[in-house]
Parts: structure tokens; C-alpha cells; sequence
């Protein structure tokens, strides 16, 4: 696995093989600013994987809720799921809420300024396959996206992941 960030540190490109470990390293990123009583996202690429990784961390944090003693939501957003019982101005629960959605449903909420608070609340946004950033029809969404958080008041850690990244400069070996 190969690590890479600025000289921060605050963001992270996480490039390895599949099963390598990229996904229990965004985990515990987005573990770890929730139970602080933040917002994080998770961005998958489809629906189908959005629903998969909702259904992994809902079961993962009724675990870790028994051990922490500390409520952590978990929230779906995809075309199939909406936000229909919060209002747009909604803060992010006291105990911290993980959001797993697409690209695309993000971006439609990030077009909306009456989101522009919700949108501010994330602390930490991993994007599951960021090397689809160079993908001619998903592409220029998943860079909105992105370049859309880095512009808010106060910018979340960015995580991106990738199983088919090369040339990335080791920052471990």
C-alpha cells in the first residue's frame, strides 16, 4: 500500500491493491471525526456499493456503539434515498452521523445554496475509486464534488482511494 499526502498531512491519497486495506483506513478516518460528533461522507460510486458499505457501517457501529457507549448514526444518500425527514438547515446529530451517498447525489445538494450549512458540517470526506476523477462521463462530477469541499469556510480532511492509481510517490514503504 502506498501513501501520499502534502505536507500537512491533513489529506490523504490512499493507493494499494484490492484488499489492501484502503477501506479499514477510511473507516477509521471517518470513525474517528464522528465520534467527535461530526458529520463524515463516504462517497461510493454507485448506489448499489452505497448500500452495500450503509448496510457494513451500520452493523460495524452498533458494535462499536456497545464498547464506546456512544450513539453514532448512519445515513444513506443515493437517487433511492433522500433526506425527506430533516430540514435543509438540519446540524449534524450530537453524536456524530456517517453519511455514505454518490457523487451525484452530492452534487445536486451542493447546487442547492439552502445546504450550504449541512455541506459545512462534514469534517472528513473519503471518496471510495477517486481515480474515477479522470473518468470521461463520471469525472467532471466527482471533481464538483471534491473541489467543492475544499472550498467551504473550513475544509474537510479529504481521503481518496484508489485500487488502480500508479506513479504515486511512496510516502511509506
Amino acid at each position: 500500500m502506498v501513501f501520499c499526502s502534502h505536507q500537512s498531512r491533513r489529506n490523504l491519497l490512499i493507493a494499494g491493491r484490492t484488499n489492501s486495506g484502503k477501506s479499514l483506513l477510511a473507516y477509521l478516518v471517518l470513525l474517528r471525526s464522528s465520534l467527535t460528533g461530526g458529520r463524515v461522507l463516504l462517497l461510493e460510486p454507485l448506489q448499489e456499493i452505497a448500500q452495500e458499505k450503509f448496510d457494513e457501517l451500520e452493523s460495524l457501529t452498533e458494535e462499536l456503539q456497545k464498547l464506546l457507549l456512544r450513539k453514532i448514526g448512519v445515513r444513506i444518500m443515493t437517487a433511492d434515498y433522500r433526506l425527506n425527514e430533516e430540514t435543509k438547515q438540519s446540524p449534524p446529530p450530537d453524536e456524530g452521523e456517517i453519511v455514505i451517498a454518490t457523487a451525484e447525489r452530492i452534487e445536486d445538494i451542493l447546487r442547492n445554496p439552502d445546504f450550504d450549512k449541512r455541506i459545512a458540517s462534514f469534517r472528513a470526506v473519503c471518496v471510495d475509486d477517486a481515480h474515477l476523477l479522470a473518468d470521461p462521463v463520471r469525472g467532471a462530477k466527482l471533481e464538483y464534488v471534491v473541489t467543492s469541499f475544499s472550498t467551504v469556510p473550513v475544509a474537510p480532511r479529504l481521503v481518496l482511494l484508489s485500487a488502480t492509481l500508479s506513479d504515486v510517490i511512496p510516502l511509506v514503504k
